[in-house]
């Protein structure tokens, strides 16, 4: 269009300076002076119509391209800040005994098992003797109780990093399975004792796991970050003896 406006008014220079030409031209014009006018305005206005259009198609892309990638970044925020992640934890029961089941605390990751600590628990038993057994043998999903007599006791022993006592949700039969110090079977009614050293419960009726404070005030950070995350966290008891 701009080439088609350029022919014409060279048309019409030329008419002005060329001899011969200029009565010519003049008379061209003089019959198609106005329709020459009217295509000039038309080609004007379809011109700046068409740069509008072209300028408003820009201002619009880029405006995409913005928002697009405003959204982007706030996606990869949200996604930062809401992402869940899944801690599997796993208790390998090793010693099955009368009186009392000695394991091993482990994490489960990427790479394998990460040794925590030393557990022990209540005997098996094929009948519930309330107080004097230990858990069926299953995975289940950990939470914070932040009620009862426990809680009461680890928030003032320690203040500066308890949130709730670790519990073991929906075991079949059983309540308030918690995770907690202890050294011997007689501190646990169906509960999760923690330690750093243990002792055989062949040669020791009632088992013994020792330094039980250390290991809880390792472990319990750990598991207690990823549940106030809002982070699934689950225990999977496994009855290797």
């Amino acid at each position: 269009m701009l080439h088609s406006k350029k022919f014409v008014w060279e048309l019409v220079n030329t008419a002005n300076y060329n001899g011969r030409d200029f009565t010519i031209s003049r008379n061209l014009w003089n019959h198609f002076g106005s329709f020459i006018r009217e295509c000039l305005c038309a080609l004007q206005v379809f011109y700046f119509q068409h740069l509008r259009s072209e300028r408003t198609i820009l201002k619009v892309s880029r405006k995409e391209r913005r928002g697009c990638c405003l959204h982007k970044r706030e996606n990869q925020h949200h996604s930062g800040v809401h992402k869940k992640t899944k801690m599997n934890l796993l208790v390998l029961r090793i010693s099955s005994q009368s009186d009392s089941t000695s394991g091993l605390l482990f994490e489960k990751t990427d790479v394998g098992m990460k040794f925590l600590c030393y557990t022990l628990e209540d005997e098996r038993r094929a009948l519930k003797v309330k107080g004097e057994t230990r858990v069926p043998a299953g995975t289940y999903n950990l939470n914070l109780r932040k009620e009862g007599g426990f809680d009461a006791r680890y928030k003032k022993k320690y203040p500066s990093f308890h949130k709730g006592m670790i519990q073991v949700m929906d075991v079949p039969n059983f309540e308030y399975i918690l995770i907690h110090q202890g050294n011997t079977d007689e501190h646990t009614a169906g509960c999760l004792l923690v330690g750093d050293s243990q002792e055989n419960n062949i040669i020791i009726k009632d088992g013994f796991i020792g330094k039980s404070a250390n290991a809880y005030k390792r472990i319990y950070p750990i598991i207690s970050k990823q549940l106030e995350l809002g982070n699934d966290v689950t225990i999977t008891y496994q009855d290797y003896a």
